[in-house]
Formats: structure tokens, sequence, C-alpha cells
């Protein structure tokens, strides 16, 4: 429902007066590629279902370390565990990313995802089974291990949500000066992952740019490519 609302609206109805927002001016993407995200997406879904239905059912028996109660933990840890968890889950998928990528590792976890050169809302879910598990790995273990408060998890998924359709909006929502500030310039914008669909190698992040700054990976051509795009608009 996300991605069709996001699409109509961006790619159908609005389509001509936000043309000067579209990443890769050329749109590539036509019905064939949204038919294929389309399919991967009810898969994928359909496998994050019941993860999160075995995460219900072990929260229900008490086996997890989720609590809702505001005096379980101290507030500062509450609000620290957000990072926490965000750092983790942006980890974690930067290697796993860069791990699927592996030229033996590619046909079976990430092929499909790639599908789509000019990526579309449809895009974001577009998983193939392996992949959908790494998708969700943390999120179904982590909760195990770490104590966590029901209203972090809901912001992480929040966040995690808007941030993988963003992603793959294939229009560039972030202001001209997000990457001119060295704290906003550590978030991730729509160019940054869009590129990755478009050049295949690099820009592997998920919420932040530090580990392909540390690792080398990011794409040269990101922060002028990000600039151009504001630049026509």
């Amino acid at each position: 429902m996300v991605a069709g609302s996001l699409y109509i609206i961006f790619w159908v109805l609005y389509a001509q007066k936000l043309s000067n927002l579209r990443i890769q001016i050329k749109r590539i993407s036509t019905i064939k590629y949204i038919k294929h995200d389309f399919l991967y997406s009810l898969q994928s879904i359909a496998i994050s279902s019941i993860l999160i239905t075995f995460l219900f059912a072990a929260y229900s028996k008490d086996k997890t370390q989720i609590y809702s109660s505001s005096s379980s933990y101290p507030y500062l840890y509450t609000i620290i565990s957000v990072f926490i968890v965000l750092f983790i889950d942006d980890t974690f998928f930067y290697w796993s990313h860069r791990l699927m990528h592996h030229p033996k590792l590619f046909k079976y976890t990430h092929k499909a995802h790639h599908y789509s050169i000019d990526p579309s809302p449809f895009t974001s879910l577009a998983f193939q089974p392996i992949e959908t598990l790494l998708e969700n790995f943390v999120g179904i273990i982590l909760p195990f291990i770490l104590p966590i408060h029901w209203n972090v998890i809901l912001i992480w998924q929040f966040i995690s949500f808007t941030n993988n359709f963003i992603a793959h909006l294939g229009y560039e929502v972030y202001t001209a000066f997000w990457i001119k500030l060295p704290f906003l310039k550590l978030k991730t914008t729509s160019t940054h992952h869009n590129m990755h669909h478009r050049y295949f190698n690099g820009n592997y992040a998920l919420y932040f740019t530090w580990w392909d700054r540390l690792m080398g990976t990011e794409i040269k051509e990101y922060e002028s490519s990000f600039l151009d795009v504001h630049k026509r608009n």
C-alpha cells in the first residue's frame, strides 16, 4: 500500500512536476520491472510476516528481552538504545550487503533486488528468500539479546521502513544543504542508494555513510551527483 501510494504520487500523478528531482533523468523502469519487483515483494512480505509472528510468539511467552514498563530500565538507557540498535543494524547491513555482492553468492541472494537499475518504491521490498532472512536478521535476533523497549522497536522499524522507501524512491527528497553539513552528510540520501543500483558496486550503506567512507566503497561522484539533481531543480 505504501509503495503503491508513493509510486502513484511520484511516478504517475506528479511525475512531470517533480521531474527535476528525478535522480536518473532518463526513466528506465517500465511495467516489466514494476511487476517483477511487486511479485518479489509479496514473497518477502510473506517470509517477514512469519518471522515477526515468531517474534511475537516468543515475546508472549516471555522469551525475549523486550520490555514495556518504563521502570524496567533507566530512561537514559532507553534513549541510547535507539542509537545502539541503529548502529548494529547499519553495520550488519553494510557487511552482509557487501557479502551478497560476492560473485558466488550474488545470484542466490541479491540478483532479484538489482533487477531494477532505476529503482522504484516497489523495489524497496523486492528480495529473494535468503536476502529477506538477512534483512530481518537483526530485527528478529537482537530482541533476544539486548533489552529493548517496545517504543524503541517501533521507532527503529519506522526509521527503517521510511529510509528504505526513500532510498528506492527514484527522486531526491533531501534538500541541497544536506551534504554540506558535517553531521547531516553522515546520513544516506536517495541519491546515495540510487547510485548503488545504477553502478552496482559501491554505496552499500543503509542509514549512515561512515562504513562506505571508512572502507573506501563510497562512489566518488556521489556528492557531485547529489548536487547535480538540485542544480536542475
